[in-house]
């Protein structure tokens, strides 16, 4: 029995989802009057109605928004369906009910599985067209997800596969890569039902086992043929895209590659689907975003159409983490064919800086990328960029102050309150050099990673003076800490990129210099007292060591006399009276440690013992004292 049906599909939609959540509701509602009812035994009037009618409201809600939402499914495929006004449709329903459309699927299902086995008695192909014609018969009809659940489910997924494999033995050519268009004209005349029935059902979520054995059991060509054929559930293209990223994208040959075209196809029609692949891992985006994809010739037209699908895919969707983490595995998978593309790589830095400059979920982009990049090394291919490297740097100097705390905490252990938290401990500290070591690559990324450091150090509490004040020796530990640990990724960088010598050098002081100008001339207040913190102790355990920036000096000035020749960097530096880069690093402690001096003198304050003058020395020094070694180490100073 037919019926006339009209509604609002997104105003059903929301009516659908606010029924469920009565529904839980009154669910738990129920078992929680259900308890009390039974906890207070006799007390309960005997009469009274109790938790039974919670659970009829329940029932009531639950078998109404299946109901409705079978309708809004429905109305939304089945043949003669129209929209009338914005996203209002009206439809004649073959069905009056769910139940009803299910029923008379079923019957249909058992009639093409009883056409399949009168074929595998025969194994004629005349019996094999009767079944191609039945199917035809009832294809209209594949729209309603109750109706092709019911017809899946008599068929079995089994019957399903036979069907579809049995027509490409009779009709495609064996040696092509997927079906033609004319080939798929043909598919979609005979089988479309079947086809149509799958996406139907799966789309409602009523047939996961046959989704499942269809992506477990049959190849790149069925594959394929059903995405071509007819839109496929979200799930259905995810699953079966993850298995099709490596079975059809390595095509070599002078043949058309129709498989890939139809994955294509697919992944263009279907951007929210295309996010969930690339975000599944690194390796799943490298293989689609290979340059034998990206300018695959053949077909005519593939080109285009994988350029669109990936712009469509970067642009679009759902913001969310399948979003972030396929933005940050193309950028992970970026290559030279990628960047030959404008669009695409247009399409990438838009994405990056969407989703890298939202400020509620920036971090976790950040976080994303930084991973996927650091993966590739020291040299990421995205990161060679201009105009990446400026945003991916712009980003970096965002988030200094977290990355600083984070590396401050792994270096020591008793330094835990500076650990950001928030999602950082997934990068390791190779992981953030290799970045920065990116970063270093271009101009571009050089000089906002540089002011970005300038302005956390700038921003540092680092006490307000008082010798005696706990305090004010907690602010200056926190801060010096936090800038050694930085500066010694920095370093560590620079040592790990190939910069011509001199760009090396001017780096390295940079990032280790700076810091000391900053601890000690604008605000280094370190105090004396009990020393309880590893930290101190291991200062004072340093005090008869060479500075380290005077041994980083001497080792970047043994070639040329390079440091000595320094201009003034931050009105302090200039040439020792012997050229030694040591002298010059010592000449320039003493100004530093006279002009802190005679702060304290103009503040009324007792002159620094010899004791808190070689602890305050030692505490710039000691902070940098592992990382700048083992930079050192790596390029065999």
């Amino acid at each position: 029995m037919s019926e006339f049906v009209g509604l609002n599909t997104a105003a059903a939609t929301r009516l659908c989802a606010t029924m469920k959540s009565a529904a839980d509701t009154a669910s738990r509602l129920r078992q929680a009057l259900s308890g009390g009812i039974a906890a207070a035994g006799a007390a309960f009037p005997s009469g009274a109605k109790g938790a039974e009618v919670v659970g009829q409201c329940g029932s009531f809600l639950t078998d109404s928004e299946r109901d409705l939402k079978w309708r809004v499914q429905t109305i939304q495929s089945v043949p003669g369906a129209r929209r009338v006004s914005d996203d209002f449709r009206v439809a004649e329903f073959p069905y009056d009910s769910q139940d009803a459309a299910r029923r008379a699927g079923e019957a249909e299902g058992q009639k093409i599985k009883d056409a399949w086995a009168a074929y595998e008695k025969d194994q004629s192909y005349h019996t094999f067209a009767d079944l191609v014609e039945a199917l035809k018969a009832g294809k209209d009809r594949m729209g309603d997800p109750a109706y092709a659940a019911g017809f899946l489910g008599k068929l079995t997924p089994g019957t399903y596969l036979d069907i579809v494999e049995k027509w490409m033995e009779f009709n495609k050519d064996k040696y092509g890569k997927g079906l033609t268009p004319k080939e798929m004209e043909r598919f979609r005349e005979d089988l479309g039902g079947l086809a149509q029935a799958l996406a139907s059902a799966d789309t409602a979520g009523l047939v996961p086992d046959l989704r499942k054995y269809l992506v477990e059991t049959s190849g790149p060509d069925v594959m394929t043929a059903l995405l071509g054929a007819a839109p496929q559930s979200k799930q259905f293209v995810v699953e079966a895209g993850r298995y099709l990223a490596a079975a059809v994208t390595g095509h070599t040959g002078p043949n058309d590659n129709w498989q890939l075209y139809w994955f294509f196809k697919a992944l263009d029609g279907n951007p929210e689907a295309f996010q969930a692949i690339l975000a599944t891992d690194q390796r799943t985006a490298d293989l689609i975003l290979r340059g034998e994809v990206l300018h695959e010739g053949r077909p005519p037209g593939l080109e285009a159409l994988v350029t669109g699908a990936i712009a469509k895919a970067l642009a679009g969707g759902v913001p969310g983490a399948d979003r972030r983490k396929a933005v940050a595995h193309v950028a992970g998978a970026y290559t030279k064919a990628f960047a030959d593309d404008p669009v695409l790589k247009q399409a990438l830095v838009d994405a990056l800086k969407r989703e890298l400059g939202d400020p509620a979920t920036g971090r976790e982009a950040f976080q994303a990328l930084a991973k996927a990049l650091a993966a590739r090394g020291l040299k990421p291919e995205a990161l060679k960029d201009a105009d990446i490297n400026a945003v991916v740097a712009g980003h970096a100097a965002r988030w200094l102050p977290e990355i600083a705390g984070l590396t401050a905490s792994r270096n020591d252990p008793e330094l835990k309150a500076l650990d950001p938290g928030k999602g950082w401990d997934r990068l390791s500290e190779q992981d953030l050099t290799n970045l920065f070591a990116g970063i270093f690559q271009r101009a571009e990324g050089r000089q906002p990673l540089s002011d970005g450091m300038r302005r956390f150090q700038n921003s540092l509490d680092m006490g307000g003076g008082d010798l005696d004040n706990p305090e004010d020796r907690r602010k200056f530990t926190h801060s010096m800490a936090q800038i050694g640990a930085l500066g010694g990724l920095m370093v560590g960088a620079v040592h790990d990129i190939d910069l011509s010598e001199e760009e090396r050098r001017k780096l390295t002081v940079e990032m280790l210099v700076l810091p000391i100008d900053l601890a000690i001339g604008r605000a280094g207040k370190l105090v004396p007292g009990e020393v309880s913190s590893t930290v101190w102790k291991n200062f004072l355990e340093n005090a008869a060591k060479w500075p380290v920036a005077g041994k980083l000096a001497k080792e970047l000035d043994k070639e040329d006399n390079w440091f000595s020749k320094l201009p003034v960097i931050g009105g302090l530096f200039g040439g020792g009276a012997n050229g030694e880069a040591s002298d010059l690093v010592k000449e320039l402690t003493e100004q530093h440690m006279k002009s802190y001096e005679d702060r304290l003198k103009a503040a009324g304050r007792p002159p620094l013992s010899p004791d808190d003058r070689v602890l305050l020395e030692n505490a710039i020094q000691g902070f940098y004292l592992e990382t700048v070694v083992k930079a050192l180490k790596k390029r065999g100073g």
